[in-house]
């Protein structure tokens, strides 16, 4: 009876580590199969955990050579030599590491003048970034050409610019070693838009109290800007409104004030859609010049006829004011009035040849100084 040795399966080379997709080196005989009659037939068998392991169809040689693997798998060689039992190999374990992939968003909106802050996420724990930036329209600046992790940057539209413009941030998602698995870049692309200013020429007009305030039709260098307003102005003026949007009313005004005051409306221009660019404040004045009143009390004398009336000389709250009055008579046929004047109405002789009362009414029109009004 031949007794042969229990069959030593020999060794199959090292473990190794590989990224997913790749082809890893060949499985080669390090040291042949001992024991039994010495002539051997082979058969590999591959698992995912180690254990329970399955035939390859058609490896039946010394040496095997995985094709491209996308995870982790074991490989053992079994030897066989008739009558005994088969002795199989090592263990060889081929390690997978993950491809990264960007998982974060790839599409970032800012406002012109804005800081882009981005932290770019991977799928697989511990993955580097890495990126390089353009802009194809050239609009943009204070971007920079390459980075690595997380983007931090101001991104500003070139003067004159009042449309959207892009910038590009190409990242390559990098795995941790010993593979450094590279996974596809990703564009991240961040429009930058415009600032909306007011571009209205005119900051100011000047009225007089009691007048209309002309309306004020709000202008921008972008198309679709929104307008919101509020105002200030001191306790002495009335008859403005005191906040809004869009364009702004025709007010009428009055001022109790014996100086110029100033009616200050603020402009705040703003975007919508798809993101709000609020731009700098615009200040649109408008002052309200006194308007002058008679002071003189009271406005009424009585006479007879053929009797001197007594000197009136015209007062207006505003100092420096002027005066111009025309008279009329009823009857008409009253006689000795004075048709017209300025700031005095001087005494009159006034004869009325009727047997009812007559007057003689003065119109005065005070003009001030300030403004003309």
């Amino acid at each position: 009876v031949l007794v042969d040795y229990p069959i030593n399966g020999g060794q199959i080379g090292e473990s190794q580590t590989i990224c997913a997709g790749e082809t890893p080196a060949p499985l080669t005989s390090m040291s042949s199969p001992t024991g039994g009659s010495g002539v051997y037939t082979y058969k590999w068998g591959y698992s995912y955990d180690g254990s329970g392991f399955s035939l390859i169809p058609g490896a039946t040689g010394p040496d095997y050579s995985p094709g491209p693997l996308t995870q982790t798998t074991y490989f053992c060689r079994f030897a066989y030599s008739e009558p005994c039992a088969a002795g199989g190999s090592n263990v060889v374990m081929i390690t997978v590491n993950e491809i990264p992939a960007i998982t974060s968003t790839t599409s970032r909106y800012i406002c012109s003048g804005s800081q882009l802050d981005y932290w770019p996420q991977t799928s697989v724990p511990w993955a580097t970034v890495s990126w390089t930036a353009t802009c194809p329209s050239g609009n943009v600046s204070g971007f920079s050409a390459f980075g690595y992790g997380s983007i931090h940057e101001v991104l500003t539209l070139n003067p004159g610019v009042t449309s959207p413009a892009d910038v590009i941030y190409t990242m390559t998602p990098t795995g941790p070693g010993p593979t450094y698995c590279q996974g596809d870049p990703v564009d991240l692309v961040v429009t930058v838009f415009p600032i909306p200013e007011v571009t209205n020429t005119v900051t100011s007009q000047t009225i007089c109290s009691g007048d209309n305030s002309s309306a004020i039709t709000l202008n921008s260098n972008i198309a679709g800007t929104n307008f919101s307003w509020t105002v200030s102005a001191p306790n002495t003026i009335s008859g403005y409104i005191a906040s809004g949007t869009g364009n702004i009313p025709s007010w009428t005004l009055y001022s109790i004030s014996l100086v110029p005051e100033d009616v200050v409306i603020t402009v705040i221009p703003e975007t919508s859609s798809p993101i709000q660019c609020q731009g700098p404040a615009f200040t649109y004045t408008i002052t309200v010049n006194p308007a002058p009143t008679i002071t003189n009390s009271p406005l009424y004398q009585a006479v007879c006829s053929n009797q001197p009336s007594t000197e009136v000389i015209l007062t207006s709250n505003v100092s420096g004011t002027t005066f111009n009055w025309t008279a009329t008579a009823d009857p008409p046929n009253l006689t000795g009035w004075i048709p017209s004047g300025t700031s005095i109405i001087p005494s009159q002789t006034i004869i009325n040849p009727n047997n009812v009362p007559g007057t003689v009414t003065f119109h005065i029109n005070p003009s001030g100084t300030i403004g003309g009004c």
